[in-house]
């Protein structure tokens, strides 16, 4: 035993033993040592053993409480048990239990006679009386009989050289030297020694398999069949004091010898299936979008969504909303809530509000520019067409969500949503900022091109692009597995989902993203501020309540959205997911909303698309302070 858990470390890769257990012979109760081959969640076992004790162990470990005959076991059998007395009874008989216990064992048998001399040897035993030559008479001899024949011929080629090389000094020791140099072929093949003065195995490897069927004999259920052939070459000595005294690489190399496999070997199962010694596992196969099961447990890799395009992933991960594979085949279409009818619904109604903005960005066009009306131009249709355009980015941020999580999706995804908020906030800022500069003093006339405006918003998007390049840059946004302690076990484990990286890790995330909300809402204030001091202009200037409704809105918003999202988005992530994309798309519709509608109404219902702004400069946008030179 120790011998072969010293040669099992030698192999590559080495044989990874995690118990060992020894009983007396005969000995009745083992219940012990199999309870422990049985906790150690092993499933190939090697035995080494007479038959008679391999009867005891087959029998213990067959017990229900044990279990570990059968599918998902293979059992290794020495030369001692690897006999056909494994399966017979104490009357020599084929037994029906004993041999469905033995069922796909592999063994090892030395190998017997064979070959011309071995064909010779038979000629002239089964010409020889029995009378005078016990079982002579026929050509079946036992296995070990040419054995035997072979170890008698060894010591007399042995004695033979001695008596002609040193006839005066035939001791133990030269024996047993002059017997390492033998090299001669007996009844079992090429007979020689190794250093340790072992020869140089030959063995058999068979396998317990059962017959035909439909054959009435008993003796044919199950049969030892030859599968193969082990034969050993020369090799060195692999005990531990040699290892550690030995010198380079090749003294301390050892050669076991050539396993050659000519039939696969067949199982408890009655297949060539290699067992694994592990249950059935039920998978979810991404590419092919159903359900499947490895009854071996092994066949299949179990992929981690991670990867790059996984395929066979742990079935928990079927509508568990958290999107694995990247066709999303996981969140199917029957899944209660499905991620794929959510992204249908809310793809279109997108894809409709974008299209929608293009209306808004046409009106100002035509009654802005082409055909300029009052209404439009005294609201600055240069910073309407900014809004438009920072709604369109805001819409499009939203389908940086969609599907799985990818970390370029999850970089775009603070970059477009912010930048398009930022660029909304400005733009409604200087609108209120420009209406204020030039009624704060109705003495003073004040211009402000449309320039000098557009600067403005350039400085105010400053602040932004620099958070979002810290953010970027420390705590990088990134696709990764997180683990997640959930009450729901299908929500607990591990996901693939966006989070915080970089130098900081998660708090960074939460840290910037702070940071950015608290900017947001300071340029907010200001533009709150402007419309409370320009509360009293005339009407065609007067902006103060639109934007105080835009401000109210996306104030409100932020106030229910963002907690209601962080608490959603662990527990329920569809949900959570529906919420904040409801906040995106309500914000920057409202905001557009709240700012086009009463004078879309007002120049095409109420006016029905008349009243021309007179004595415009169309060369310069400039306010007045008495209002009778206006500009965008």
């Amino acid at each position: 035993m120790q011998e072969f858990i010293l040669a099992s470390e030698q192999v590559d890769p080495p044989i990874d033993i995690v118990t060992y257990q020894q009983f007396v012979s005969n000995n009745d109760d083992i219940s012990v040592e199999i309870r422990e081959l049985k906790n150690s969640g092993a499933f190939i076992f090697v035995a080494f053993l007479l038959s008679t004790d391999a009867k005891h162990v087959l029998e213990e470990a067959a017990k229900g409480d044990n279990n570990l005959i059968g599918d998902k076991y293979v059992w290794l059998c020495s030369d001692g048990c690897a006999q056909t007395s494994l399966i017979k009874d104490e009357d020599g008989e084929i037994d029906a239990i004993l041999s469905h216990r033995a069922r796909g064992i592999i063994g090892t048998v030395p190998k017997g006679g064979h070959g011309d001399l071995f064909e010779e040897f038979l000629d002239q035993w089964e010409n020889l009386d029995p009378n005078e030559f016990a079982g002579a008479g026929d050509r079946d001899i036992n296995i070990f009989a040419s054995h035997a024949y072979d170890c008698v011929y060894t010591l007399a080629h042995a004695l033979h050289n001695l008596l002609l090389t040193n006839p005066n000094n035939i001791t133990a020791f030269t024996l047993t030297e002059e017997i390492k140099t033998l090299n001669f072929t007996g009844l079992t093949g090429n007979i020689q020694f190794d250093v340790n003065g072992d020869r140089l195995p030959i063995y058999d490897i068979v396998n317990f398999v059962p017959g035909d069927d439909d054959d009435d004999d008993e003796t044919n259920d199950i049969g030892l069949f030859p599968i193969g052939e082990f034969i050993g070459t020369l090799s060195k000595p692999y005990n531990d004091t040699y290892i550690e005294d030995g010198g380079d690489d090749d003294d301390n190399f050892i050669d076991f010898g050539v396993i050659r496999i000519d039939k696969d070997p067949v199982f408890f199962d009655g297949t060539t299936e290699i067992p694994s010694g592990k249950p059935a596992i039920n998978y979810w196969s991404c590419h092919d979008g159903e359900e499947k099961t490895d009854e071996t447990g092994i066949q299949v890799t179990i992929e981690s969504p991670d990867g790059n395009d996984p395929d066979n992933i742990p079935i928990t991960y079927e509508c568990d909303q958290f999107i694995d594979c990247d066709n999303m085949s996981d969140e199917h279409w029957s899944c209660s809530p499905s991620y794929k009818i959510t992204f249908l619904i809310f793809g279109i109604i997108t894809c409709f509000l974008i299209f929608h903005v293009f209306i808004y960005i046409g009106f100002t066009i035509i009654f802005g520019f082409i055909f300029v009306r009052r209404t439009v131009k005294g609201i600055s249709p240069v910073f309407l067409i900014m809004m438009c355009v920072a709604a369109i980015i805001g819409y499009a941020s939203t389908f940086a969500w969609y599907g799985k999580p990818h970390t370029a999706a999850c970089i775009f995804q603070p970059w477009l949503l912010s930048l398009s908020i930022c660029f909304l906030i400005s733009s409604l800022f200087s609108k209120a900022f420009r209406i204020w500069q030039i009624f704060k003093n109705p003495l003073k006339k004040t211009i402000i091109s449309n320039q000098k405006l557009t600067l403005l918003v350039i400085l105010l998007m400053i602040p932004c692009i620099f958070i979002l390049i810290l953010w970027t840059a420390f705590s990088t946004p990134q696709a990764k597995m997180v683990e997640f302690d959930d009450d729901d076990d299908e929500k607990s484990g591990s996901h693939y989902v966006c989070t915080t990286g970089g130098l900081t890790g998660e708090p960074g995330g939460i840290v910037f993203f702070s940071v950015m909300t608290a900017y947001i809402f300071v340029v907010l204030l200001f533009g709150v501020l402007c419309s409370f001091h320009t509360r009293n202009v005339e009407g065609t200037y007067n902006e103060s309540s639109l934007i105080g409704y835009c401000v109210y809105n996306l104030t409100f918003l932020s106030a229910v959205i963002i907690p209601v999202y962080f608490v959603l988005r662990d527990d329920n992530p569809l949900a959570g997911w529906i919420i904040r994309t409801i906040g995106i798309l309500y914000g920057f519709t409202a905001t557009l909303v709240i700012q086009f509608w009463p004078r879309m109404w007002r120049v095409i219902v109420k006016d029905k698309c008349k009243n021309k702004v007179p004595n415009m400069k169309e060369s310069h946008d400039v306010y007045t302070a008495t209002g009778t030179n206006t500009g965008g």
